[in-house]
């Protein structure tokens, strides 16, 4: 919509300048099929019979060059979900497993089509709408 344009473009305008390959912006529309991974990677087996394992980071939050972020109608997203949002943008690292992932994550936008009342409601536990919106400043009118 105009809300997640305008926004887009207020990041892009923040990296202008800046080569693509050096820093990018991070979009994702939340809803029930979004998996932890786009936020913290996703793991990827590499002996199984070790259990070794490998965390791709390549097009999650946590990502090598996601210096800024557009979040979409974050109220839609699954609760585990929205923890490990919240975990990463108050730490600006990730937890998989016993890796920890530094995230180069700057500052980032939310949007969303719900007033503030109807965003509070979305959410079971209050707390978790409340932490959203101070990680963000919002300043609903």
């Amino acid at each position: 919509g105009a809300k997640s344009l305008i926004a887009r473009l207020f990041l892009e305008s923040e990296l202008s300048g800046i080569s693509p390959e050096e820093f990018k912006i991070f979009q994702l529309q939340f809803h029930q099929l979004i998996q932890e991974g786009k936020i913290t990677g996703f793991p990827v087996v590499k002996d199984y019979l070790e259990g070794r394992f490998e965390v791709n980071t390549e097009d999650s939050l946590v990502g090598p060059k996601f210096a800024l972020a557009l979040f979409d109608e974050m109220e839609k997203a699954l609760p585990s979900v929205t923890t490990k949002l919240l975990s990463v943008l108050a730490e600006r690292k990730a937890l998989h497993g016993n890796k920890v992932i530094d995230a180069v994550l700057r500052a980032g936008i939310a949007t969303s089509n719900s007033t503030l009342a109807e965003f509070r409601e979305s959410f079971e536990d209050k707390s978790t709408a409340d932490a959203i919106l101070d990680r963000f400043g919002l300043k609903p009118w």
